[in-house]
Order: structure tokens, then sequence, then C-alpha cells
């Protein structure tokens, strides 16, 4: 693409996730840069809620997703639904086949990026003699572990069927290595071996797409994990190209965060990251707090920094894991927004203290916007 010297039209098909589909958007700028034409493809309201681009390279299809008996109204991303209902999103995904390849027959792309999950788009896009590019958002070294080739994911060759087999590295790692999952990622592994109501496991999507593809892309680079990206290649006998780690893009003036930490002692804070798209229960807040033996054994008291998204769904979890990580008698510093925090219900805990950090003014905000809940779906990105 980058020595090409006429401009290539390239489709580009992400899975319904957000985390898969801010990847898919920021390699679109990237190539859009080189002067390529792109074509991103997605659902209506999943393209209505990314940020608004001036780049002309770049043109925006929207696919009406299938009506699923199972899915709430407006669902169009994982981010939209509860884990279970993940299944009845991909069965949706799976009627876009037919729509796609209309698109693909008038359009004409060169090449076509896809995800993990359209099982079904090789095939199409093999007819029309258009070249594909099955682009992971993962490290490579976590599809080296699902299997030692596509036909034998495919055909569930692997033999490996409970948690703890996952914990270890494949017999056909040839190189030392401690990466491995651990135990509670290997049972949500597990469910991926499983078929669920679109007819398929999430094994099998990912086998016939990769042995449907001409290239490899991956998100990562030599530097971190080139043994890994090699074998990738040889497992799979397809070309592996890294992409790069796609880092979010922040503002480089604002040391606020970075001021703050550096007046706090040494090992004094630790960082609690959780996922945009999960939710945590009462049950899981708990078990968070209580798992985390520094806390319940230190010698010390600790100071523990916290720092939800501008959302009451996390930030109240937030504030349920604080008040019990106090009752531990460690010091908490609750983050966020003037308005958000004055919103919140008044603790008596003289262990907890709310900082109030300014939002930065935004054109396309309404005045004292702070939460999600404060705005349209379609300024989320903003």
């Amino acid at each position: 693409m980058t020595t090409s010297s006429h401009q290539l039209h390239i489709a580009m098909f992400p899975w319904l996730a957000f985390g898969h589909i801010i990847p898919y958007l920021e390699l679109a700028k990237l190539i859009a840069q080189r002067g390529h034409k792109i074509t991103f493809i997605s659902t209506p309201r999943n393209i209505d809620r990314l940020p608004k681009l001036a780049e002309p390279n770049i043109n925006f299809v929207k696919l009406t997703l299938p009506h699923q008996d199972n899915l709430p109204e407006n669902a169009e991303a994982t981010s939209d639904i509860p884990y279970d209902k993940v299944q009845y999103l991909k069965k949706a995904f799976d009627g876009l086949q037919d729509p796609l390849s209309h698109f693909l027959q008038i359009s004409s792309p060169d090449w076509i990026i896809y995800d993990f999950a359209p099982h079904w788009l090789p095939p199409i896009a093999t007819k029309l003699g258009i070249s594909r590019v099955l682009f992971f958002i993962f490290p490579s070294w976590a599809i080296c572990f699902l299997g030692s080739s596509s036909s034998a994911i495919i055909n569930g060759d692997d033999q490996r069927n409970k948690p703890e087999h996952f914990t270890v590295p494949p017999k056909w790692v040839p190189f030392p290595t401690n990466i491995a999952f651990r135990f509670h990622e290997a049972k949500r592994n597990l469910d991926y071996t499983e078929v669920n109501v679109s007819g398929l496991s999430n094994f099998v999507r990912l086998g016939l797409t990769i042995s449907g593809c001409d290239v490899i892309a991956t998100r990562g680079c030599f530097e971190l994990e080139s043994d890994w990206l090699k074998l990738l290649g040889e497992l799979h006998q397809k070309p592996v190209t890294p992409l790069g780690l796609f880092p979010p893009q922040v503002n480089q003036n604002d040391n606020t965060t970075i001021e703050w930490l550096g007046e706090q002692n040494r090992g004094s804070v630790l960082y609690v990251a959780l996922g945009s798209e999960l939710t945590l229960s009462q049950e899981e807040i708990t078990e968070l707090a209580l798992g985390s033996k520094t806390m319940t054994t230190s010698s010390h008291r600790l100071h523990i920094a916290m720092f939800p998204w501008l959302a009451f769904g996390h930030i109240i979890p937030y504030l349920e894991l604080a008040k019990l990580i106090a009752q531990r008698g460690h010091k908490i510093t609750f983050i966020s927004t003037p308005r958000n925090i004055d919103r919140l219900p008044k603790l008596a805990d003289p262990s907890i203290n709310f900082m109030k950090l300014t939002l930065p003014h935004q054109d396309n905000l309404p005045e004292n916007a702070e939460a999600i809940s404060d705005i349209p779906t379609t300024r989320f990105n903003t």
C-alpha cells in the first residue's frame, strides 16, 4: 500500500465492538494519509458514535443491522448489551452478509481489511477478486495460543478442554516463555470453543477468517514480540505484518495527573483500571476489594487514587469500591469533574477525599455536560 503508484481503494469491516472499531479507524486514518481511499463499513449507530473526521479519503458506509428478538432496541455494539447477549449480536452480524456482498460487487475495492467475526466474507471477496487482510487487534501471542493451524482450529483438533490447559504455553510454542492465560481468563477462553446461537463457536469463526485471508496483520511490533510474530506466520502459513500499537492520543500539555503522582510517596498509589465496557456487579466489586492482599495485609496505610470514566454507570461502582477499601483503613483520593462529584451522595468517611479536575471546554458539548447522561449518544466521542 505504501509504495503503490496509484490510489488504492480499501474497504474496512471491523467487528461490532468499539475496542475493535477504534483501532480500525486509527488504521484507516494512517492509510488515508498515504493517499489511499478508505471505505469504512459498520452499522448506522456505531458510525454515528465515531468522532467526526475531516479526512476526505475516508468514506463511511452504513449497513443496517438485521433485527434480532433477543437484542435490545438500538443495540449495535457489545457496549450496548451484557456479555450473554453477544452471541445474538453475532447472529445479527451474520445477517450483514448479503448487503456487504452487494456493496463489494458494486464498489470493487482493491483490498478489504476485516476482523475475526465474518467467517463468510473471505469466499465472497475471493470470488470478486478482492485481496484480503485479517487485522487482529490482539497481540500475536494471543492468536498463537488459540491453535496450531487454522485447519486445526476449524476441525476442533485441539485436545485442550479444561481451563488449566490454557494456563501453560501450548506444545506448539518452540521457545521458552512465561506467557499464559490466568485461570479466570482461561475459563472465559473456553466459552469461545462452544457453539452459540449464531451456529458457530468463536474459534471456528477465527479459523475460517484466518484460512481465507492473504495477509495477517496484528496490533503489535517486532520490538515486543518478534518470536511470536514469526511463529504466527509459521503456524498458519501466512505472511504476518505488525502494524504498531495504536496508542490513544493524549493532551501532551495536561500534566495534572503526572504532577499529582509526583507528590505521592513511592509505592503508595495503587492503580486500578477496568475496561471501558465492564460493568461490575456488587459481588464483583466486593471480590475485587477483598481479593487485594496488598491492601488487607499491608503494614502501612496505602494512598489509592481512583479515576473512573465520566459515566455514572462507572462512577458509582468505583465509589462503592472506594468505600470498601476505605473501610480497611486506607486513604482514597476519588478523582472526577466538579459537577459529577457534586452529584454523588455525601459520605461521612474521612478516608475518602474528592479531587475535582475541571473538564476542558469543547465547542460541541452542551454547557455543564460532564457525564454521558448529560449528552446524546452522538456526542460521546466529542
